[in-house]
């Protein structure tokens, strides 16, 4: 990555592929350095360290240059969602994920004193990223940072998978539940390719950052991690 970084330096007029390659590298290496800094690893050892992959799921859906900013800030956004799960599964109790919400809710630098040690710095880092997300946006954007901030107070803690929901809704093994979201997955991608191909009432700029998102999407989750 940094050797791409600099090749990409010598570029001259006309190469629109180095270009890109040191809009890439630089969006990618800034959220390298802005993780490594937290230093996670010392201080929430159990931690994961998935910031390439929360990059490559934005950068699936943005991939062009100029989105740089936006694929920082959703990085780092992932990142922290990410923290607070492993957070909730490793360690937290109910009263601990009570004083966490509430100090999300507050969303002040306040909230943190009552805060367990372990959570001090992922709550810190999560008001320091809101902070530099604020002073970017102007004040016609101010309402995207309001929005954003009710989507993450949405978060909480670790619940049952959809497979698990579904086999204790409807009574059916764990093989009829899969079976079944494979066909809703194979509908849905019907659904996309249609929208894409007869676009009407939504704008195919839009619609591209579905359609890339679900691509990534499937490529993680068909045969690894969340599927069979």
């Amino acid at each position: 990555m940094l050797a791409l970084y600099e090749a990409a330096h010598l570029r001259v007029h006309g190469e629109d592929i180095l270009d890109e390659a040191l809009a890439f590298t630089t969006t990618h290496l800034k959220s390298m350095r802005w993780w490594k800094n937290l230093d996670f690893s010392l201080k929430s050892p159990f931690v994961r360290d998935r910031v390439v992959e929360t990059y490559l799921w934005i950068v699936s859906a943005c991939f062009e240059p100029q989105y740089s900013y936006g694929k920082i800030i959703q990085t780092k956004l992932l990142a922290l969602i990410t923290v607070i799960d492993d957070i909730y599964d490793a360690y937290v109790t109910h009263e601990e994920l009570e004083l966490f919400k509430e100090a999300i809710e507050r969303w002040d630098d306040n909230g943190i004193d009552k805060l367990p040690e372990y959570m001090k710095p992922c709550y810190q880092v999560v008001l320091d990223v809101y902070k530099e997300i604020e002073e970017r946006e102007n004040q016609e954007r101010s309402y995207c940072v309001h929005y954003a901030k009710e989507a993450f107070e949405q978060k909480r803690g670790h619940v049952a998978s959809a497979i698990e929901c579904h086999m204790k809704q409807y009574g059916v093994s764990e093989e009829q539940a899969y079976n079944e979201f494979h066909y809703q997955i194979e509908n849905a991608w019907m659904d996309i390719n249609q929208e894409c191909l007869k676009p009407i009432a939504i704008l195919m700029l839009l619609l591209n950052r579905v359609f890339n998102l679900s691509r990534v999407l499937d490529a993680v989750y068909k045969e690894g991690d969340g599927c069979r």
